[in-house]
């Protein structure tokens, strides 16, 4: 019984540990022209291919592998990487 619980015990802490490899980037995306914030931007994880989409106010949240490449585009903009 105590090598179950313990086997139990050591594949949750496995499985926890997996996954704290990914990081949550938070962000604002802004004009480089006027430094206003571009709503609907899209930012993609190149490693994932997941993306989010920024708010009214510019800024976004995106889980990803950590040292992974994100890419910002918006139409009528040059494409950008952070």
């Amino acid at each position: 019984m105590k090598k179950t619980i313990l086997y139990a015990l050591f594949m949750l802490l496995a499985a926890i540990s997996a996954q704290a490899q990914n990081i949550t980037v938070h962000g604002t995306v802004l004009s480089k022209t006027d430094d206003e914030p571009l709503i609907g931007a899209s930012v993609m994880s190149e490693v994932l291919k997941t993306g989010a989409s920024t708010d009214i106010d510019g800024q976004f949240t995106l889980k990803v592998p950590e040292g992974s490449k994100i890419t910002i585009s918006y139409v009528g903009y040059t494409r950008g990487r952070a």
